[in-house]
């Protein structure tokens, strides 16, 4: 026999909380917006490729693997990538800041500069650029490493403007002979970087080479100076010449 006590118990009934989670998993056939991906630090290796092209060329091809480990491909030539990155996007071509052009072409990287204006530069005169690559490796595994070109100058031949076609007329009179003079400017130009023109006779024969830093010719009627820094000519007529 149970005997309850005198006094009834009281019974409190809190209410339940139920709470719904959410599966956070992608669903089916969906793509994640990040990928973890194994970088390997030093397998890459830096690569310079000294006198690559000269300023005339149009492109070269680069084996950037050349020095890379023997399972190594290519993977992509997208610039900026670090081993904390979390993706990489995966480019066979691209425009570097220089205005190169780099591709990757049977396993090697195109190095394309025809969209690049160097000739400016002056003989052995070097313009450097670099640009990054990715390499998987056998294990899957990416790499990173850093390509650098340079781009060789050649010695451009300068150029001289046209003189005017109409011709200088010197006419004699029924007068004394009297010297007249005449004067011109020659303008030459130098793509090349730092470079110093001189100016002078295209023959070598019976030119005159002066203290004052002209060249001189003498012909039937008269004498053509000219400044070798300035470019700067005068022509005097031989007067007796004229009148005879």
């Amino acid at each position: 026999m149970v005997e309850w006590p005198a006094t009834p118990a009281i019974f409190t009934f809190y209410p339940l909380k139920w709470v719904m989670s959410k599966n956070n998993k992608p669903v089916a056939g969906s793509t994640p917006t990040t990928q973890k991906i194994a970088f390997q630090t030093g397998a890459a290796k830096d690569e310079l490729f000294r006198s690559a092209l000269n300023e005339d060329q149009q492109s070269n091809t680069l084996n950037v693997l050349a020095n890379d480990p023997g399972s190594a491909k290519l993977y992509s030539l997208a610039q900026g990538i670090t081993p904390s990155s979390v993706q990489v996007e995966v480019l066979d071509r691209v425009i570097l800041a220089s205005g190169a052009v780099i591709s990757i072409e049977n396993g090697m990287v195109r190095y394309d500069i025809s969209k690049v204006n160097h000739q400016s530069l002056a003989q052995g005169q070097v313009a450097i650029d670099t640009f990054e690559y990715v390499i998987q490796m056998g294990n899957g595994a990416l790499s990173i490493a850093t390509a650098t070109v340079e781009v060789i100058g050649l010695n451009d031949a300068p150029t001289l403007e046209a003189l005017p076609l109409d011709p200088i007329v010197i006419e004699d009179t029924s007068g004394p002979a009297s010297s007249q003079s005449f004067e011109g400017q020659l303008r030459g130009s130098d793509v090349d970087d730092g470079a110093v023109l001189t100016y002078g006779f295209a023959q070598t024969e019976g030119v005159v080479v002066n203290a004052d830093g002209t060249v001189s010719l003498s012909g039937d009627y008269g004498t053509l100076v000219i400044d070798s820094t300035s470019g700067q000519y005068t022509f005097t007529v031989n007067a007796q010449a004229l009148d005879d």
